[in-house]
């Protein structure tokens, strides 16, 4: 075995709409793996299953061991700079068939230096803002205030979250890609 083959890769993604964060590894027709969504992180979620076609993922999703839901994901081999798979996880009893989507850039991104107060962010130059709502990992419903930048498929940039006391949060670095018009960004903190 070389080094490196493997390897487990940290994906971002999403089921149906909802955000997940997933870490897979596939090796020797093999996949295995586990993702969490982002809204319930203290709930892990195992996958296995195989890689017996290049370019063709099927595996079947555990919850607490127990089978839930089968998975087919396809690799998109026009994208060049990540690694993108789409398909879709359909439960067993068959009640839902969800869109699942996954992307891993292939270079860590060149984003600025990493603002250390609220004032040092609205300063960045070079990004476009904009404002929306997050549910953060307790369920708490606060205002987003982020900073992106786009070049090609790739985007970069920082957010923090206004809570409705005033708090605000740290200051997250984004991580992420656009690819047909589907915004992922991984958070880090």
């Amino acid at each position: 075995m070389s080094q490196g083959e493997a390897t487990p890769h940290d994906y971002a993604g999403f089921i149906g709409d909802t955000s997940i964060n997933l870490t897979m590894t596939v090796y020797k027709g093999k996949v295995s793996g586990d993702f969490y969504f982002l809204r319930a992180p203290s709930t892990l979620y195992t996958f296995a299953g195989s890689n017996a076609k290049e370019g063709l993922l099927t595996f079947t999703v555990d919850s607490g061991g127990v089978p839930f839901a089968k998975a087919e994901l396809k690799k998109d081999p026009r994208i060049k700079n990540s690694i993108l798979w789409d398909g879709t996880l359909k439960t067993l009893d068959k009640q839902q068939s969800l869109r699942l989507f996954l992307n891993r850039p292939l270079k860590p991104g060149g984003v600025a230096a990493w603002p250390a107060s609220v004032d040092e962010f609205e300063l960045l130059k070079g990004f476009e803002r904009y404002e929306g709502s997050v549910t953060d990992a307790r369920g708490a419903k606060a205002t987003a205030v982020f900073k992106l930048k786009f070049n090609g498929i790739k985007c970069d940039g920082f957010y923090y979250q206004v809570y409705p006391n005033g708090r605000t949060s740290f200051i997250f670095r984004l991580e992420g890609q656009n690819p047909q018009g589907l915004l992922t960004l991984r958070e880090f903190g």
